[in-house]
């Protein structure tokens, strides 16, 4: 007999895939240590004090704090598929997903993108527009 009820991997976990939990994992770090790594980092970079308190400083950084706390480390992921491309930055949500929220209007404040300029109306006027002007020299 075979059981159908088996905990799949994203169940156990809770997100889309692993490359969001790694996502998710450097954004917290970041939070959390950025701060003071950022002080580290316009310590050494400051020209009034002395090499060696810089020195000191840039030792400092490298010992506390891993590569995962620098913000470039974390890439835009879309929060409910984890697709790396194609990420609109401002909803945290991949284009198709966006796309898919905004033509249903489920997202509060966007509206579906509509092409005016292609439709029967605007293309006679257009096509008149043409004529007119080919027409004056």
């Amino acid at each position: 007999m075979i059981n159908i009820d088996q905990p799949s991997r994203t169940k156990l976990v809770g997100y889309p895939g692993r490359m969001m939990l790694r996502d998710i994992k450097r954004r917290t770090l970041i939070r959390k240590y950025w701060p003071e790594r950022f002080r580290h980092q316009l310590l050494r970079k400051n020209m009034v004090l002395p090499d060696s308190f810089k020195n000191y400083c840039r030792e400092e950084e490298f010992s506390r704090f891993t590569n995962e706390t620098q913000p470039w480390w974390r890439w835009n992921r879309c929060a409910l598929t984890s697709r790396q491309w194609g990420v609109i930055e401002q909803y945290r949500l991949g284009r198709i997903m966006w796309r898919r929220f905004a033509d249903y209007n489920q997202m509060s404040g966007v509206m579906r993108s509509t092409f005016d300029r292609y439709t029967r109306q605007n293309t006679e006027m257009m096509s008149r527009r043409r004529r007119i002007i080919r027409e004056d020299p």
